[in-house]
């Protein structure tokens, strides 16, 4: 086992220059194609030049734009899409942000589609037609004659 071309693979995996990776891709001796395959995975984390995001970061990227973007179906996807070569911890930062960017755009178009005026302010729809949560400071149980009769969210115009 080559000892020194290892410990060389460990300093360029733990450090942040990807030419070292891209240095040891070429020089990767047959009996060590499995460090290969780890060490390209590495180097795909690496933010490209284009799209200033690496590997991970565009599969999830590619995933919302697919519109996926419930958690459980996002995780799923990516994992499938690369398995046994990325986690769910390699599309961290940039791509976390990106998913809380459409989850808040998600989350506020629902919001906006479910908010409704009644006679005590602007109230959310949670559950069922029959309920809704008033936003004016506490919680009122309102009937389905106030949803049909009351207009549009005064919040979100």
């Amino acid at each position: 086992m080559d000892h020194a071309y290892l410990a060389s693979c460990w300093r360029a995996y733990a450090g942040s220059d990807p030419t070292m990776i891209e240095d040891l891709l070429r020089q990767t001796p047959p009996a060590l194609s499995h460090v290969a395959i780890a060490l390209r995975a590495h180097l795909e984390r690496f933010p490209n030049t284009k799209t200033k995001l690496g590997r991970p970061q565009e599969l999830v990227e590619e995933l919302l734009a697919r519109g996926l973007t419930e958690p459980e179906d996002l995780v799923q996807a990516f994992i499938a899409l690369d398995a046994n070569v990325y986690g769910w911890g390699d599309a961290a930062d940039p791509a976390r942000a990106s998913i809380t960017r459409i989850l808040e755009k998600q989350q506020f178009d629902q919001l906006h589609r479910r908010c409704i005026t009644t006679n005590n302010g602007p109230a959310l729809a949670v559950g069922p037609v029959e309920e809704t949560t008033c936003m004016v400071g506490r919680i009122e149980r309102l009937s389905a004659r106030d949803h049909e009769r009351d207009g549009v969210c005064p919040v979100h115009p």
